[in-house]
């Protein structure tokens, strides 16, 4: 079961153990279930991946094999020729990491349950069109946003199933004038990687306290994200779920949710003057961003 940490506090919380690694980077947990003997059989990840055992026994053979063709036929990246180099019985507390395309076959000893905390690795494909695609939604790709493709020197053509080479060119001479600056990455990068799965549904409550109620809830009981969202920051900006805002004055108290997932009361009092960052919060409350009261 993937994305265990979007539906269950507990789960969450064990993600959590994890961000010594960026949280631009960490993915979800997943955990597994599997009988005596149960497996899906020798294959590899394209990311890096912990496995954490949490009931019973698994044994892992893995392999740093350079050869990692596929059966074909099969959903999952099975391998059709495995030569396990190293394994281990792992037993409930323990736990093995594995880099990107490292072979790994495991087997469970009697009933088991493991954990595996992966990395998000979209791949340059991927990051390119998203990229390409962010600057042209800001209207800052080449040429002015609006502007439509004219040839306004095209000739009457007696082939009219032939790209004309005009077209070619110009279009080439378009795409070479695409510029962008570093901010546009990370505005990019803050946008992307902080925008929540597809499958993610934000709950706002369904009756919302007024900002002034708000503001007087979290002044005593303090506020927290909510376990689904995403909350990013570099120097000048913040991403939350996808979305960018940029603020100064309490940019140090917002780092400090973003890092620590919460916020608490003494804290919110301490920023509660600025009606500015005060409205911000109340619109991610109603929206199910944030919820009242710290983290257990």
């Amino acid at each position: 079961m993937q994305g265990v940490d979007l539906y269950d506090d507990r789960a969450r919380a064990l993600l959590d153990r994890f961000r010594f690694v960026p949280d631009a980077r960490l993915d979800d947990l997943m955990i597994s279930y599997a009988s005596d003997g149960g497996g899906v059989g020798p294959h590899f990840d394209s990311y890096d991946v912990f496995l954490l055992q949490v009931k019973g026994k698994r044994r892992w053979r893995i392999s740093a094999q350079k050869d990692l063709t596929l059966r074909d036929g099969l959903p999952l990246k099975v391998l059709q020729n495995f030569q396990a180099e190293e394994e281990w019985v792992l037993e409930p507390g323990d736990m093995l990491y594995l880099p990107p395309h490292i072979a790994h076959d495991g087997i469970a000893e009697g009933e088991c349950m493991t954990c595996s905390i992966g990395f998000r690795a979209p791949s340059a494909s991927e990051l390119t069109a998203q990229f390409l695609y962010h600057l042209a939604e800001r209207g800052e790709s080449a040429g002015s946003p609006g502007a439509l493709y004219r040839d306004p020197q095209q000739p009457a053509v007696e082939r009219p199933a032939e790209l004309p080479a005009a077209l070619v060119e110009r279009v080439g001479s378009i795409l070479a004038g695409i510029k962008w600056k570093e901010q546009d990455i990370a505005s990019f990068l803050g946008t992307y990687l902080s925008e929540p799965k597809p499958s993610v549904v934000f709950d706002p409550p369904q009756r919302p306290l007024n900002e002034a109620r708000f503001i007087s809830r979290a002044s005593k009981s303090g506020i927290r994200l909510n376990r689904k969202t995403n909350l990013l920051y570099n120097r000048r900006f913040f991403f939350v779920n996808g979305e960018e805002t940029l603020f100064d004055g309490a940019k140090k108290w917002l780092i400090d949710l973003a890092d620590h997932r919460c916020m608490s009361a003494k804290r919110f009092v301490t920023l509660s003057h600025d009606s500015s960052v005060t409205a911000l919060l109340h619109e991610w409350y109603c929206a199910g961003w944030i919820e009242v009261g710290e983290l257990a």
